[in-house]
């Protein structure tokens, strides 16, 4: 019977349209709680209903729209809840408009929320989904991010106008969401949260763009860790998405905040090593804020280039970066090294243009080589695992400093621990330069 009466429900709108306007008034606030009562039998049953009542009179639902977004919410909810694993890591794992692995429920509702997005005022539209955030982030786990991802169709139907006017306000609202994730300990909603800001940058102009983002670094550095490490994600994220088109302007803003932040965590492992501590990189804020601010660093120097790369910032850069290396201990995850560390250094090395490359090349390879031969021996591999990775990046240049490398492959390829990535050294410098260091 509860089948029957939705069919009968989704005619009516469809076929009705406007002309049910008065019927509406009256009907709706029953409908809408059939509709939640029949999730708990029929989810794509109530999708479908749904999907034809905000796809026929989307104008006149604002009187109601708590209660249809509860039902979105509802029917978008992943009950699994599942997260990243790793929190380092600094992409976007965005969970847009791909039906692959979505349930028929889920995907009748991602087809309702982009119906109600086209057909209703983003002035009204958006601080609905403001509160609707809410109310989920108060009582529910998995909600929250069944809001991110649901607001992605409001975000896409805005046009420049009405982008342009509700830029600052939905971006203060993201960077709540990017806050409230990582305060909650939950990469996937930071993801998608950052995910709704990149999505909102692709309607805004250059200069406009620019405008938001020194807002948001405003926003972000002036905080604590916590909004730092939120802020160093998102800079990471639009320079990695729009490239060297904004790669000068993130440059501008956030590179010497993270090299900053960078040099702050390095004078705390010169002093501990004085010392004779030891430490190691935990998923503690500050060594996620550092992961952060050295995927900040990285993005930036692969897109940017040259353009961003001078001496000063080199010197000031390189020996933080080079010294964190010293951090990595037996329990560190590899992919802090082979994914983050090797491939910052490896694009600063990179960046480095015709005039200065020889001097930026020969200071770092004389840092690493130093850690190659004098450190514990899972930073002895780090160094040795980065080094291979500049090697590959800068190729021929590797010229300019091949002599430097003689003494510490050496000793590398004496111990059995180090020798197999000693000798791909070897024959890296071998193929590339024409030069057999050993």
């Amino acid at each position: 019977r509860l089948r029957a009466a939705l069919g009968l429900l989704s005619t009516l709108f469809a076929t009705m349209r406007h002309r049910t306007l008065d019927l509406l008034a009256k009907t709706l606030p029953r409908a809408l709680d059939a509709l939640r009562s029949a999730l708990a039998h029929s989810k794509i049953d109530a999708a479908e209903t749904l999907l034809v009542l905000v796809a026929s009179v989307p104008k006149y639902l604002h009187t109601h729209l708590e209660d249809i977004l509860e039902i979105l919410i509802l029917l978008e909810e992943d009950d699994q809840n599942v997260q990243i694993s790793n929190e380092y890591v600094w992409h976007v794992a965005n969970d847009d408009d791909d039906d692959d692995g979505m349930n028929e429920a889920r995907i009748i509702a991602r087809r309702a929320a982009r119906a109600l997005a086209t057909g209703m005022e983003p002035r009204i539209l958006l601080p609905a989904w403001y509160e609707a955030f809410i109310r989920a982030k108060e009582n529910h786990s998995s909600r929250p991010a069944a809001v991110l991802r649901l607001m992605a169709a409001a975000v896409d139907s805005l046009g420049r106008r009405a982008a342009r006017s509700h830029a600052a306000t939905l971006g203060a609202f993201a960077l709540q969401a990017i806050l409230f994730g990582r305060c909650a300990n939950d990469a996937r909603l930071e993801s998608y949260a950052v995910d709704l800001i990149m999505r909102l940058s692709l309607k805004l102009t250059e200069s406009e763009l620019v405008e938001w983002l020194r807002a948001a670094a405003k926003w972000g550095l002036s905080g604590d860790s916590i909004r730092k490490t939120a802020f160093f994600l998102l800079a990471t994220t639009i320079t990695a998405r729009l490239k060297d088109i904004v790669a000068k302007h993130v440059a501008s803003i956030a590179l010497e905040p993270a090299i900053d932040t960078i040099r702050s965590l390095s004078s705390t492992i010169s002093s501990n090593t004085s010392k004779k501590k030891k430490r190691k990189i935990t998923h503690a804020s500050l060594d996620l804020l550092c992961c952060r601010a050295v995927a900040c660093i990285s993005s930036i120097m692969h897109y940017g280039g040259s353009t961003v790369l001078d001496t000063d910032v080199f010197e000031s850069a390189h020996p933080a970066l080079v010294d964190l290396v010293l951090l990595v201990q037996s329990e560190t995850p590899q992919a802090i090294v082979h994914d983050l560390l090797a491939p910052c250094l490896a694009f600063l090395a990179a960046a480095a243009n015709s005039n200065d490359s020889e001097a930026i090349h020969r200071a770092l390879n004389a840092r690493l080589m130093l850690h190659a031969r004098d450190a514990t021996l899972p930073a002895r591999l780090a160094a040795l695992t980065i080094t291979k990775a500049i090697v590959t990046a800068i190729g021929s240049d590797v010229a300019y400093f091949a002599n430097q490398m003689v003494q510490a492959i050496a000793e590398c390829l004496e111990d059995p621990h180090t020798s197999i990535l000693a000798r791909d050294i070897v024959l890296l410098v071998d193929r590339y330069a024409g030069i057999r260091i050993v």
